[in-house]
Order: structure tokens, then C-alpha cells, then sequence
């Protein structure tokens, strides 16, 4: 990855004005969470990147491991505190997706990409074809508490860029099937270019004079999701349960109603969607 290119373009941002890049790291978070602690005030370290061109140990939610080939995906862990925590901390995986879906849409630009990319809640970021939604990213947010509420976050994003479709892992059970901007529109994309929109949309949600208020994120996210109006198995720690999503709240829990027309808000937990509705028009680019 060219660093010195990603660093001029994001100089005098809010978000990638320090840029930390690794060829070969377990994970960017443990980094990434490790600045945050070093500094004085986590609040002047807000804004800083960790990029690393293979993790040898990357994980997403609940623990499951990230693999990809060296030097084929966007790895980063951006670093959130001080001014630029939002409002409602809550919704911070918000806000991460709708970056990325934004950076993803800003370098593939086509006649239907409102269409094309969705979230799939809670943290994927999805391309939506006739055979049904591929998993493009992955995203993933922590955050350190102390007396006074949250002292800092930490927002893992991965993003299948390069991959062919033998580089791609298998789907796990009950899992989306992946798919890379590679294998969608048939050639390269630059990691950097991404790297460079990831951030500047980052500092728009987070950073910007007229950054968007909570409610404005919550509608804008919701939008997005492709688990809207869907039928769902929601998978939990003592059973797994039948349902159509209805709708989210404003600190993103899924609300679901069951087969007794009970509603439930889903807060954490695993969603798999049985029935996809979103069909994308069949002038996209081919797979």
C-alpha cells in the first residue's frame, strides 16, 4: 500500500491525519487500542489509523477470524474519543457502516449502486445480486469505559478488495457467501483510494461543522439495511427463533416481530436472513 499517497490526501482531516502501517500484524485493534492508552488524552490521539496489509489473527464479531490473503483487503482499525465521539455512543456501529458503504459506492461508481450495496445488520456491508446478497466487509466496534462514560472507541473495518474468488474463505454455516469488489466488477481496485474515502466520510459522520445529528444517522442506516421488511431467524444464546424485521431503534437494536405477533427488540446476538426482496438491476456489472 502506497502510505505516502493516502497520507497526503487525508493530511488535513479529521480522521487518517496520523496513519500507522504494518505489513504483517495479528490484529490492528490491539494496536490501535494500545495508542488510545499510551496517550495522555485519548481525545488528541482521536482520528488516528492503523492499517496492515495481512493480520495473521483478525477477527470480527463474536470472535470469528477475518483471514484473507496478504496485501488483498482494506484492514484498518480507526481510532474514535474526545469531540468526535458521537452524541449516542450507541451508535457508533452506525455510523461505521454507513462510512463504508459510502466509501465502497464512492469508488464504484455505477447506473444502480444505490441498489447494489446494502447493510445487513448488524456489521456486514453486503452486494445485493440475483443469486442473492455476497458479504463484502466486515465491521467491528469497541470501546473503553471509564468514571465518566466512554473514554474511547475502536472501529475495525475489513473490506474484501482484491480477492479472487478462490482466495475467498467458505461461507460459515447459516453465513452469507463472500465476495470481493474484485470479483463483482472483474478488475482491481486500490486499496489506497478506499483507505482515503473510508476516512473523509468518517470525518463528515464524526468530524464535520454540520456533522448529521442522531436521528439523521438512524435514518440514513436504517435506510441501508436489506433486513428491512425480511424474514429472519434470530439466533440467541439459548434458542434460535422465526420473525420479519419491522424496523430498528435509534441505538440500532433490530425490532422483530415473532410468530405470536410478539415485538422484540434484537440488541445483540446474530441474525439470518431466509428471504432476500432487493433485486439489483440486471444492467449491474457482472460477477
Amino acid at each position: 500500500m502506497d502510505i505516502q499517497t493516502v497520507a497526503a490526501a487525508l493530511a488535513d482531516q479529521p480522521f487518517g491525519h496520523t496513519i500507522h502501517h504494518y505489513s504483517s500484524v495479528p490484529s490492528t485493534m490491539p494496536i490501535a487500542r494500545g495508542l488510545a492508552e499510551e496517550a495522555t488524552d485519548p481525545g488528541h490521539a482521536s482520528g488516528i489509523v492503523v492499517v496492515a496489509d495481512e493480520q495473521t489473527a483478525g477477527r470480527g464479531r463474536l470472535d470469528r477470524r477475518w483471514e484473507t490473503p496478504p496485501g488483498r483487503a482494506l484492514l484498518v482499525s480507526l481510532l474514535v474519543a474526545g469531540p468526535h465521539l458521537p452524541d449516542r455512543p450507541a451508535q457508533l456501529p452506525m455510523i461505521a457502516g454507513l462510512a463504508v458503504l459510502d466509501a465502497v459506492r464512492a469508488i464504484c461508481p455505477t447506473p444502480n449502486d444505490a441498489d447494489m450495496f446494502h447493510l445487513k445488520w448488524p456489521n456486514d456491508l453486503v452486494a445485493v445480486w440475483p443469486h442473492g446478497p455476497r458479504k463484502v466487509a466486515g465491521l467491528l466496534a469497541e470501546s473503553s469505559l471509564g468514571s465518566q462514560g466512554i473514554r474511547y472507541a475502536v472501529l475495525g473495518v475489513g473490506i474484501n478488495v482484491n480477492q479472487r474468488a478462490d482466495e475467498l474463505p467458505a461461507p460459515r454455516p447459516g453465513g452469507l457467501p463472500p465476495a470481493s469488489l474484485r470479483t463483482l466488477f472483474g478488475r482491481d481496485f486500490g486499496r489506497e483510494t478506499l483507505l482515503i474515502a473510508l476516512c473523509r466520510s468518517l470525518s463528515t459522520l464524526l468530524a464535520g461543522p454540520d456533522r448529521p445529528p442522531a436521528g439523521e444517522i438512524h435514518a440514513r442506516w436504517q435506510a441501508a439495511l436489506i433486513n428491512l421488511g425480511q424474514q429472519v431467524v434470530v439466533h440467541s444464546n439459548t434458542d434460535d427463533w422465526r420473525g420479519q424485521v419491522v424496523g430498528t431503534d435509534v441505538d440500532g437494536a433490530l425490532l422483530v416481530v415473532d410468530g405470536t405477533g410478539r415485538r422484540v427488540a434484537v440488541a445483540a446476538g446474530d441474525v439470518s436472513i431466509e428471504t432476500v426482496g432487493v433485486q439489483p438491476d440486471s444492467r449491474g456489472p457482472a460477477r
